[in-house]
């Protein structure tokens, strides 16, 4: 993405008339005070902010204007990868060099040193309190202030995890699996030595998953 596009979108039914459409778009680039000019990540909090990350730190916004966060204000790294909340409404923000968790007022980090398998982060979700975090070398999780790795997944790259209800689901370059009550379950899986690569995943609103 190469600059931030806010989009609001306006659905007219009528009984007698076929359904008519109308969007418009507001467009948001550095000269509004975005830090970055290609978006990585895009999350809205429990208030209605409008966070986003990429190469240049962290932003928010709050339907007027932005303000931004890079290591001079504590954030781990100025390329952000990932963002969601927990419960407490702390920010959980993904880098390529650790974690970040914010909670309003100032950062506290996590490395490889804090116990991480890797710094690169790939993807975060959160259940409850609990964040579960993907990153190129394993799976871990975040709560109250410990990371727990999880050593099924040692030196296996997880390139998305999400949480859905009280599951997670990840995905590594050729599975897709759960974890639902600590029990590990293989949804599909590619032969390794198949092309076939899975680069992204998503479930909507029926619980459909699509690779």
């Amino acid at each position: 993405i190469d600059f931030l596009t806010l989009f609001t979108y306006y659905l007219f039914l009528s009984l007698k008339e076929a359904k008519a459409q109308s969007y418009n778009f507001k467009n948001y680039t550095v000269e509004d005070g975005l830090p970055y000019i290609q978006i990585y990540a895009v999350f809205q909090d429990d208030k209605g902010y409008l966070w986003t990350g990429g190469y240049g730190g962290l932003s928010s916004f709050d339907g007027i204007k932005f303000s931004n966060y890079s290591p001079r204000q504590g954030l781990v790294n100025y390329w952000v990868t990932a963002i969601s909340q927990d419960s407490s409404k702390n920010l959980i923000v993904g880098t390529l060099d650790g974690l970040s968790v914010f909670n309003g007022k100032k950062f506290k980090n996590y490395t490889t040193q804090n116990g991480l398998p890797n710094n690169y982060i790939n993807s975060v979700a959160t259940k409850d309190a609990e964040t579960a975090i993907a990153t190129r070398s394993g799976l871990c999780y975040l709560l109250h202030n410990k990371i727990r790795k999880d050593t099924r997944f040692t030196n296996i790259e997880i390139t998305k995890v999400k949480s859905v209800h009280k599951d997670y689901i990840l995905s590594t370059v050729k599975k897709i699996l759960t974890i639902s009550n600590d029990e590990l379950q293989t949804l599909c899986q590619f032969s390794v030595s198949s092309d076939t690569a899975i680069t992204f995943f998503e479930t909507d609103k029926n619980s459909t998953l699509w690779i």
